[in-house]
């Protein structure tokens, strides 16, 4: 008989777009409000940390929170912020959605992070490599072909979770 651990419920900061009924419209903002609306349907705890989309207030999306994107790019002037409001001293992810050489590791450090990454170009971008190498980030792969550029590179790959 194969035993099987309960998977714990977690809080779960999603850092990406806005949902698109925010205004924004991009592949990014559906997969989130794909993502967000069934993490909270399997029992998680979610928030959505808007790189894009809402500035200068927070609001409610479906029930999930979804709090405003900052003024520096990719809003790594908020990640850190509201990861520790969010998370409240316990613990959780932080589940980036979005390039991974475009997160800052200073931000990120000390924070549990997986980063559900697309690989664009041929090769993995060399600012992905070192973002992964140098922050103990857990990558996701976005597709087939990026899961296989990231085992490829000396990346390990937590899962593969196309869209």
């Amino acid at each position: 008989m194969a035993l099987v651990k309960a998977v714990s419920r977690i809080k779960i900061l999603l850092h990406t777009n806005a949902p698109p009924e925010l205004g924004n419209r991009s592949g990014y903002s559906g997969q989130a409000a794909q993502f967000a609306v069934r993490a909270r349907a399997a029992g998680h705890e979610v928030a959505i940390s808007c790189m894009t989309g809402i500035q200068g207030h927070s609001r409610k999306w479906n029930g999930i929170p979804c709090l405003s994107s900052g003024y520096l790019p990719y809003s790594m002037d908020v990640l850190r912020p509201h990861a520790e409001m969010f998370f409240d001293g316990g613990p959780g992810l932080v589940l980036v959605l979005y390039d991974a050489w475009t997160i800052d590791p200073d931000v990120i450090r000390g924070l549990a992070t997986a980063v559900w990454a697309p690989v664009h170009s041929r090769h993995l971008h060399h600012g992905a490599k070192l973002f992964f190498g140098g922050t103990g980030a857990m990558p996701i792969a976005m597709s087939r072909y990026g899961e296989r550029e990231m085992r490829v590179r000396p990346v390990p790959v937590l899962r593969a979770a196309w869209h």
